[in-house]
């Protein structure tokens, strides 16, 4: 028990490290950042990276089908944008729900709070990364195998899949292109390793 607890305690601090750098590589390493939907709308075509992290949103915006070259999209938590640069550099290292807080300065990080992916988002055809680290989703849509270019799909922090990874399992076996990093995952990898 005491294992399985200090591990979800690091699982967060992977997170953030795994999802915002893992995707950097190749041909998408250099491309321009998109971090305001309403900038990023200006000229869609453009738009292959959408960081929309720790924006407080409640669901994925309808437009976000507009952004047909879309290949990565970052809905997860972020460090305040406000924050000195120490607290800032700490709020990156803690990552997650579990040590969010600065003694002096409160919060230190910002989330949203999604709870299902729309319709709009199974549009994204040439998707091929997804963190959704830290939101409220309560299930994956099945059509999420539609997207035959995803190769990642980071899902730590939310509580329901955690509890219920049968969402993720299900999925799975549809996408075996695709990576779900997922706490339960993260602990069955360790455990091969052993």
């Amino acid at each position: 028990m005491n294992r399985l607890i200090l591990i979800l305690l690091i699982i967060p601090t992977l997170s953030f490290s795994q999802t915002n750098e893992r995707w950097k590589k190749g041909d998408l390493k250099d491309l321009k950042v998109f971090t305001d939907l309403e900038i990023a709308l200006e000229n869609p075509k453009e738009v292959e990276i959408l960081d929309l992290g720790g924006q407080n949103f409640k669901e994925i915006p309808k437009q976000i089908s507009e952004f047909k070259n879309l290949r990565v999209l970052l809905l997860g938590w972020r460090p305040k944008k406000d924050l000195d640069s120490s607290t800032h550099k700490m709020a990156k290292n803690i990552g997650g729900g579990y040590l969010h807080l600065d003694r002096k300065k409160g919060t230190v990080l910002d989330y949203n709070y999604i709870e299902n992916l729309t319709p709009e988002f199974l549009t994204l055809e040439k998707l091929e990364y997804l963190e959704l680290d830290y939101n409220l989703l309560k299930s994956l849509p099945i059509e999420l195998a539609n997207l035959k270019n995803l190769k990642q799909v980071s899902l730590y922090g939310n509580w329901t899949i955690f509890k219920n990874h049968k969402i993720v399992e299900e999925l799975e076996p549809k996408m075996p292109n695709c990576e779900f990093l997922t706490a339960k995952n993260y602990i069955k990898k360790r455990k091969k390793k052993e």
